[in-house]
């Protein structure tokens, strides 16, 4: 399997089959995906939203200078 960061601390891995995000190095919790899924534009944007709460969630525990620089607005 492939692995590319997207975010600090954010990690999506995936192989001929499918992805799924890692938070350093664990898995995120429903955020495992096939390509088929991801033609689905609604999916895109739910997948988008989860990403964005767990990193809100995830601020403080995770190395993640968006969410500091966020916080401080």
């Amino acid at each position: 399997m492939a692995k590319r960061r997207i975010l600090p601390g954010i990690d999506i891995v995936y192989d001929s089959e499918e992805l799924s995000f890692k938070c350093d190095g664990e898995p995120i919790e429903d955020m495992e995906f096939t390509w088929e899924d991801m033609k689905d534009p609604a999916l895109l944007a739910e997948v988008a939203e989860e990403l964005a709460e767990y990193l809100d969630e995830e601020a403080e525990s995770i190395d993640n200078p968006v969410a500091v620089k966020k916080a401080k607005l």
